[in-house]
């Protein structure tokens, strides 16, 4: 059985939207299994919070580990080398967006924000 349907199972009815009061607690006859719902309810919070915050310290402990390498760079790897982006920006002299796309593999998108970092690091220098 999973956490999921226990959890869904044993909180049935616990909590019930209302328009005045979001969080107002359904009245039950028995208060003894309310209780026990309560019980359960936070219990498994507690453990979803505790598994939480483990995923993130060893994320972390990760990521540390991992910059110690010197060829560690964060982020999503590039696609193309800068070879290859300069190719395309010679190429776009005497043709199209489009067919240098065509010719490359590089989107268009990527050749106009190549060249406007192109043009801007020739105006700052």
């Amino acid at each position: 059985m999973s956490v999921a349907f226990f959890l869904r199972a044993s909180c049935e009815g616990l909590v019930t939207p209302s328009l005045y009061n979001p969080l107002a607690i359904a009245s039950k006859p028995f208060p003894a299994i309310y209780s026990e719902k309560i019980l359960i309810f936070t219990i498994f919070s507690a453990f979803a919070e505790f598994e939480r915050d483990m995923i993130v310290e060893r994320t972390q402990e990760g990521k540390m580990l991992a910059k110690q390498n010197p060829d560690f760079r964060e982020g999503r790897p590039k696609k193309f080398t800068k070879q290859q982006i300069n190719h395309a920006l010679t190429l776009l002299e005497n043709h199209s967006y489009k067919q240098v796309e065509d010719m490359t593999g590089i989107s268009v998108s990527t050749l106009v924000r190549a060249k406007k970092k192109k043009a801007a690091e020739a105006i700052n220098g």
